[in-house]
């Protein structure tokens, strides 16, 4: 396994919120993945399975590889290309800047 690359410096331009969701994201500890969730409270969430198509587990990897939400994005983009995957995935773009 290769370390992970720089974030790119673009992503200070990006609101914190965004910027918070990108890093646990990258982490794979977000409350936007259904396998967290279901790893930290399996009662509240008993399926750690994609919420889009059912097919796979929700993970990282999956956001960028669901056949319900195609894109030419990668995982990758979260660290290189952090303003286009906030797009991707919905997030804020523009907004208060904390720097």
């Amino acid at each position: 396994m290769e370390p992970a690359p720089d974030v790119n410096k673009s992503e200070k331009n990006l609101p914190k919120s965004t910027r918070t969701t990108l890093a646990q994201l990258r982490s794979g500890y977000s409350s936007s993945l259904y396998s967290y969730l279901h790893r930290i409270n399996p009662t509240i969430y008993p399926t750690d399975d994609c919420p889009d198509c059912g097919q796979s587990t929700h993970t990282t990897v999956h956001l960028f590889e669901c056949p319900v939400k195609p894109t030419s994005l990668t995982p990758r983009s979260l660290w290189e290309d952090p303003r286009g995957a906030a797009t991707f995935l919905g997030l804020p773009t523009h907004g208060a800047v904390v720097l």
